[in-house]
């Protein structure tokens, strides 16, 4: 995993400094949001895994690691949701709210079923 964020990092730097998104249109801007979401999607299930891993039993590692997954892909498609209501100069504090509330409210669903 370690070795995808690496990789994903640098798609999203090169992304970054060879694509101009006004010249290459909906192509750039989808290279660049498909490489921020693979980069925070690593980056993201790299945390939520070191951050509760020293905790949890042998047994219990393949529960966490699919809830890690689960948590660093919804955090990382909120972040790139977010960014594009920026991109279109739609964001605003109280929107931001409500998909930060709509993404909770997936992950509570998650949680409590069972």
């Amino acid at each position: 995993m370690r070795i995808s964020a690496l990789l994903a990092l640098a798609a999203l730097v090169l992304v970054i400094l060879y694509v101009d998104p006004t010249k290459n249109g909906g192509a750039g801007l989808t290279l660049f949001y498909g490489s921020a979401f693979l980069f925070l999607s690593a980056a993201f299930v790299l945390f939520f895994s070191w951050l509760g891993g020293a905790a949890v039993s042998y047994e219990e590692l393949p529960a966490h690691l699919s809830t890690s997954f689960r948590q660093g892909i919804l955090l990382s498609l909120m972040t790139v949701c977010l960014l594009l209501f920026e991109q279109y100069r739609i964001l605003r504090w109280w929107d931001g709210l409500l998909v930060v509330a709509g993404f909770l409210l997936v992950e509570l669903n998650f949680l409590t079923r069972k």
